[in-house]
């Protein structure tokens, strides 16, 4: 039978942080972080509005951050398997503050064009491909098994209070002060997270860990090494449809990410409005870090899975047609509610994922990711040319159900005959000191 949920004791954050100061400065460097990063949405986008003058050159920004994804998944995974996931979040911090101070450099030396931005936009999503795996890699290190659901989703609620707050600052700093002061911030929020991630390396808890032989990564070619975690992927249902419901939910949020900014303008509104609803989002996923572990123990993983495909199609059709700006702002709360258990399908995925694999597995889910996102932004670029983006987000909705309710099924299956991992113990994490 599969492994029963955590205890209460080992779902509450305050538990799985409390005492463990690696993991809070890590809390305190992913807040900054994505505040800054937030701050750096808002002010790119309209940004290149005013570079452009043309709507569909927001997704068209958005697809070149996807663009590198695709591409590195082989090279990514096996360099954090191998190296330490701490020291590669810190030089990832470092590249990123200096290619985002670019941008405010070459504007004030007369010197900025589009394609400037589109290539910084490309850097950080390079930094951005070895941040994912590392930081996710990270937590699993610190975390205990039966403590991992609730660290990660402390972590989800830390990032989500940052791009909140985020939200709220950027669209006023860009608002008032323009869109360059607001790379000024991102920038100085990478440096900040940076120093921060060198203190985590004179607590106890790091220097304690034991870390993930990295013995195997080298021992064959990076395209073969990358196939046979796609075949672990594919050869267990569990974390075959987790992963799946996982990649349908980010890549949904990819496409609202692509809508909002024409959506607002669109209406007639500006920053400000684009700042508070993604505020509202980003609170919506706080509450939903918070509770997503209480949930699981409390009804099971059938709600959450359904949440995460009807709920979050749901709310994108009503939110699309809203009139009034109240209703727009609750129902994109909730948006950022629903769409957030994604973290409890990552997280079924990752407890059967083998230790030594798991830079590599996140990778390549984040390749995947990226993949996904270069069609929605292409597709969503194309069609903002000849539709409104209320009907991009109808067809949005359409495509999530359509592809994650078979998922949703199946992973109900699966869940009812035993995994082979949890009857063997084959494929069980690294369980940290």
């Amino acid at each position: 039978m599969p492994e029963p949920p955590p205890t209460r004791s080992r779902l509450a954050g305050l538990d799985v942080i409390r005492g463990n100061r690696a993991h809070q400065i890590f809390l305190v460097a992913t807040l900054l972080s994505f505040t800054g990063s937030t701050v750096h949405i808002i002010a790119a986008s309209w940004l290149i509005l005013e570079l452009t003058g043309a709507g569909y050159a927001v997704p068209l920004l958005l697809l070149f951050s996807v663009i590198p994804g695709v591409v590195l998944t082989p090279v990514v995974g096996r360099l954090v398997d191998r190296f330490d996931s701490r020291a590669v979040l810190i030089l990832v911090d470092a590249a990123s503050a200096v290619a985002v101070l670019s941008i405010p450099v070459t504007a004030w030396l007369g010197t900025l064009h589009a394609w400037q931005l589109y290539a910084v936009e490309t850097a950080v999503a390079i930094c951005g491909q070895f941040y994912g795996p590392a930081s996710r890699v990270f937590v699993w290190r610190l975390a205990p098994r039966d403590e991992l659901l609730a660290a990660n989703s402390t972590v989800t609620l830390v990032y989500q209070l940052g791009i909140a707050f985020g939200a709220l600052v950027g669209g006023v700093l860009v608002a008032t002060a323009g869109p360059l002061i607001g790379l000024l911030v991102n920038a100085a929020s990478f440096a900040v997270s940076g120093l921060g991630m060198a203190l985590i390396g004179r607590t106890s808890q790091w220097r304690n860990r034991r870390p993930v032989e990295a013995d195997q990564v080298d021992r064959q070619g990076m395209w073969r090494d990358l196939w046979q975690t796609a075949q672990l992927v594919a050869a267990r249902p569990r974390i075959r449809h987790m992963t799946h419901l996982y990649l349908g939910l980010q890549s949904t949020h990819r496409l609202l990410a692509g809508l909002l900014v024409p959506f607002v303008a669109a209406a007639g509104f500006g920053p400000g409005t684009q700042g508070t609803l993604q505020m509202c989002f980003s609170l919506g996923a706080v509450v939903a870090g918070g509770s997503i572990p209480l949930l699981r123990a409390r009804f099971g993983e059938l709600p959450l899975l359904i949440l995460g495909s009807v709920g979050v199609a749901a709310l994108m059709v009503a939110f699309s047609v809203a009139g009034a700006l109240w209703f727009a702002l609750t129902l994109y709360f909730a948006l950022g509610l629903a769409i957030s258990s994604w973290v409890y399908q990552l997280t079924a995925a990752q407890e059967l994922v083998p230790g030594e694999r798991q830079g590599r597995y996140f990778a390549l889910t984040g390749s995947l990711v990226s993949l996904a996102g270069v069609g929605v932004f292409a597709i969503t670029s194309v069609l903002l040319r000849s539709v409104e983006p209320r009907t991009v987000y109808w067809v949005g909705a359409v495509v999530l159900l359509v592809t994650a309710l078979p998922s949703v099924v199946r992973a109900r299956a699966a869940d009812r005959t035993a995994e082979p991992a949890a009857q063997t113990g084959e494929g069980k994490p690294h369980v940290p000191a």
